[in-house]
């Protein structure tokens, strides 16, 4: 893993060399595997985003034992080739404090960068209590954070209309980047019209949904990563976004 963090701060540094973002625009955004390098990334690089975003995070392997459905990935992660080797349903203390020291959950006390968590409550890949207990970690100590919890989804929060409002409170969140710490959490996705009339107003001018046609579009007829593309380059604030994907 300081492999992966080093090649990725690396890749921003020379997109910064080349002039083509500004190191005080840049965010990043992960889901599963993407979203244990995006935790990763916000504590080991702790000043480089404005923002970030995590869909179903892996922040901590040690809590990992016994609940999730890949638990040889965790080894993997830790021993690297050898994790085959040492695999085992019944880790030791030594294999449990390894863990944790692999996890985003040992950097948590260095973040500062503002996060939205997007966590399925059905996962059994990555168990949302992971998530819950590192976005606790990071409300305790002040770090402005917030919480959308899809109560049923599982990993790839991948229901249309939770997927549409996933992706639509990464765009909010990141074009308006100083959301409160003392927000708190949310227990169900956020009002989806609302949101829906913020983005028609960017990307018409000002004119909002009929009520009649408040619908969330299909991926047919707007990307996911195009419906970030527009929002975060109508706010001014994020000349990058970094996105790292996990499909495991």
């Amino acid at each position: 893993m300081p492999g992966d963090v080093n090649d990725v701060l690396v890749a921003i540094d020379h997109v910064i060399d080349l002039g083509l973002a500004s190191p005080s625009k840049l965010a990043v955004l992960g889901g599963s595997h993407g979203g244990f390098l995006t935790t990763h990334l916000i504590g080991q690089a702790q000043d480089k985003f404005v923002a970030a975003a995590a869909r179903n995070p892996a922040c901590n392997l040690a809590l990992m034992v016994g609940t999730t459905d890949i638990p040889d990935w965790r080894y993997a992660e830790a021993y690297g080739s050898e994790g085959q080797n040492s695999f085992t349903e019944a880790p030791t203390a030594e294999h449990l404090t390894l863990f944790q020291s692999k996890s985003p959950i040992a950097h948590v006390s260095k973040v500062k960068t503002p996060t939205l968590f997007l966590l399925g409550a059905q996962d059994l890949r990555v168990p949302v209590s992971t998530g819950l207990q590192y976005a606790r970690a990071l409300k305790e100590k002040g770090v402005p954070i917030k919480v959308i919890v899809f109560p049923n989804d599982n990993h790839a929060i991948e229901r249309p209309q939770s997927d549409f409002e996933s992706f639509l409170s990464i765009g909010v969140v990141f074009k308006n980047t100083n959301f409160s710490c003392n927000a708190g959490f949310s227990e169900v996705a956020f009002d989806i019209n609302n949101k829906l009339d913020k983005l028609v107003s960017l990307m018409t001018g000002g004119n909002s949904l009929s009520p009649s046609l408040q619908e969330p579009p299909t991926d047919c007829e707007i990307g996911n990563l195009e419906l970030l593309e527009i929002l975060c380059k109508a706010s001014g604030k994020v000349d990058v976004l970094m996105h790292m994907s996990g499909k495991q």
